[in-house]
């Protein structure tokens, strides 16, 4: 009688687990980081801005911190999944005279808050590597700031803008086993030309 109940309660603790394993959830949660979102395009504007102002303000200094996301997936299939994305990346310009006798100097700082519906279509399926393509459409909240860098005298203004968002990933490649992978993807976009990140289904 005691060996019957040993034996069932083992058995009762295995069946959840085969049950995850033959019935993966369909929830999953992802965190990436991405270069060069589409954002920063307003950076080699600086270079048309120079060129139309005849050097009267050039760029000076200009940096990119990247583009950081997390989305919630639903797989649908083995092949089809919806998603929702979040993000938020952001880039600095400093601007200045090119002439000496101007006393010209300002910072923009700009913020970028998008958010997205996805769908992701998995087209290559192996045991621990799968290849896929992805897209979204949404929007993004721009907050820029201009800081001003000389003695005129100027004080620091804000300007705010909603946009349309976007990614397109015509491929991305995630490594792994059923419940936890890492991945990659190339593409353009908020998330950036090349993105990586990590995946664990919920």
């Amino acid at each position: 009688m005691k060996r019957i109940v040993i034996f069932s309660l083992i058995a009762l603790m295995l069946l959840p687990c085969k049950a995850q394993q033959s019935n993966p959830s369909k929830h999953e949660m992802s965190v990436s980081a991405g270069f060069l979102p589409s954002t920063d395009s307003r950076m080699f504007l600086d270079i048309l801005i120079a060129a139309l102002t005849l050097g009267l303000v050039v760029p000076d200094d200009m940096a990119s911190y990247g583009s950081y996301s997390l989305e919630y997936t639903y797989h649908q299939s083995d092949k089809l999944a919806y998603g929702l994305l979040a993000g938020y990346s952001a880039n600095k310009t400093i601007y200045k005279s090119g002439y000496d006798d101007v006393n010209y100097k300002r910072e923009n700082f700009r913020n970028y808050y998008y958010c997205m519906p996805t769908i992701k279509l998995t087209w290559s399926r192996k045991t621990h590597v799968n290849f896929y393509s992805y897209a979204g459409v949404g929007a993004y909240y721009r907050y820029e700031t201009t800081m001003p860098l000389d003695d005129s005298g100027a004080e620091k203004s804000s300007d705010d803008q909603l946009m349309v968002a976007f990614q397109l990933t015509p491929i991305g490649a995630e490594f792994g086993g059923e419940r936890f992978k890492f991945f990659t993807e190339l593409g353009v976009g908020n998330k950036g030309f090349l993105s990586a990140g990590f995946r664990f289904k919920l």
